[in-house]
């Protein structure tokens, strides 16, 4: 009866959808809906069948503001108009940070830029802290491209691993044979606080959770597999993307993001792209209404997927002479420095690196996503 309503839909979905079904030609409707009606998968068809299909006008995020007592509902007000529309058609974004009564300056996208954006998710114009990061979209290759991207344990399956979950020791890190389990909270940009902070696990409490080896294997073959590789991991859950390397005798818990490279393609270049600043802001401009508050992102496999990354020319392994950071900037960007950027990153945990190798870092990324727009 309702295109709209497929996936996870809310009832407000349909419910736009016959709004704009009864209007008249040329007639308006503006509905104070969720703001996840700009930001969601489940909006998508929505967006695709009805708002590009008739003349979207403005959009009024209210995301920051409380507007009704006991309700702590983000908002957004979608204008449109039932006729249709040029590809060109430029539409207006207001964001209002501190006040219904705020005169924001409008943010203007064409109808082909929101287009083009992942499937749902056309907040971009108020969620970017850069207007400039939209010409990022244009690089073909995808993070999926790369690499196998997954989710790590289910909810069902944490529940059942937890009764196999015990406390190791400091001397485990090394071993590969025990199967370490880290989770959103252990997982910081280039760097595991396995063994360095305490973490609950459905009962567990403790510092060195591990996995018994045999029941892994036995119930759950893949993830037994999956920690038999070296990954990259990502937290599920934070204000920033936070990218580590996962060594072998490794298992990504729940509320995690799990990459696994594809041949030719280093696990410590990928982690230094995700782990910049540009990626993190990339992501919030992308994402930004999925996430559990303004500031506070959920982390998916699904959305971590349509992130747009370098060639792979530029995120293959560093094979040369090691160089030391003072002389890095000699290296060029297809020489593997993204790779090798990476393992410095790891080597050295924050507040021990060179000031410089955040420069180095975020300079690189920006010079191998600019050689792959050409």
């Amino acid at each position: 009866m309702y295109a709209t309503a497929s996936g996870n839909w809310d009832i407000y979905i349909p419910f736009t959808e016959l709004g704009v079904r009864i209007l008249k030609p040329n007639g308006y409707q503006a509905y104070v809906t969720p703001n996840k009606i700009i930001g969601a998968e489940y909006a998508s068809t929505l967006q695709q069948q009805v708002f590009f299909r008739q003349t979207m006008l403005e959009v009024h995020d209210y995301s920051r503001l409380i507007l009704f007592d006991g309700a702590n509902v983000a908002v957004v007000i979608v204008v449109n108009q039932k006729r249709e529309s040029s590809a060109n058609h430029p539409i207006n974004f207001y964001h209002y940070k501190s006040s219904v009564l705020d005169s924001p300056n409008p943010i203007k996208a064409t109808k082909a830029e929101l287009q083009h954006l992942p499937s749902g998710f056309i907040s971009f114009p108020v969620t970017t802290p850069d207007q400039s990061l939209l010409q990022w979209i244009q690089v073909s290759v995808k993070v999926s491209d790369v690499s196998h991207v997954s989710d790590g344990l289910s909810t069902d399956q944490a529940y059942k691993i937890a009764k196999h979950v015990q406390q190791g020791s400091v001397s485990d890190l090394s071993d590969a044979r025990i199967i370490k389990l880290v989770n959103t909270g252990t997982i910081d940009p280039f760097h595991l606080q396995w063994g360095e902070k305490k973490i609950k696990f459905l009962g567990f409490e403790g510092t060195y959770p591990v996995v018994e080896q045999t029941y892994l294997t036995t119930k759950y073959p893949k993830r037994k597999q999956e920690s038999a590789e070296v990954t990259v991991g990502i937290a599920g859950l934070s204000t920033r993307i936070e990218a580590a390397i996962l060594p072998v005798g490794v298992l990504s818990g729940v509320a995690t993001v799990l990459l696994k490279p594809f041949e030719g393609v280093c696990p410590y270049a990928l982690s230094a792209v995700l782990n910049t600043k540009l990626y993190s802001d990339l992501y919030k401009a992308l994402f930004g209404m999925s996430g559990m508050t303004a500031d506070v992102l959920n982390y998916s496999a699904r959305q971590m997927a349509q992130l747009p990354l370098p060639n792979k020319e530029y995120l293959k392994p560093y094979v040369g002479e090691v160089v030391d950071i003072h002389n890095i900037d000699k290296l060029e960007i297809t020489d593997g420095l993204l790779s090798l950027l990476g393992a410095y990153g790891h080597q050295h945990i924050e507040g021990t690196r060179d000031i410089r190798f955040e420069k180095h870092l975020e300079q690189s990324t920006l010079n191998a996503l600019t050689l792959s727009l050409k």
